[in-house]
């Protein structure tokens, strides 16, 4: 059996910090996001370190000690996410 290996969207580490397990108040959620990051079991783009870093708050100074966590999207998965978008393309409001 291969090692699943999950990516994080911006929204998996945004609303946990702000409103449900800040890390004064859950600081074990950081420490296993930590965790599967350095074991290589989750990821995030590229993208969402960019999008983190237009705050500059907490947050962004946490992920910016991280570099680990943080992974270039490779042409083949570009693609793909593509025509997933072309079908499917109520996954993302592109207002926000």
């Amino acid at each position: 059996m291969s090692k699943k290996i999950f990516c994080l969207d911006t929204g998996a580490l945004i609303e946990p910090w702000n409103k449900h397990y800040s890390p004064a108040l859950c600081p074990q959620y950081w420490e296993i996001i930590d965790d599967l990051a350095k074991k290589g079991s989750v990821f995030c783009t590229m993208e969402v370190k960019r999008e983190l870093e237009k705050e500059d708050d907490g947050l962004f100074e946490w992920v910016k000690q991280r570099d680990y966590l943080f992974r270039e999207v490779r042409d083949e998965l570009k693609e793909n996410m593509l025509k997933i978008m072309a079908s499917h393309s109520q996954l993302v409001d592109a207002k926000k």
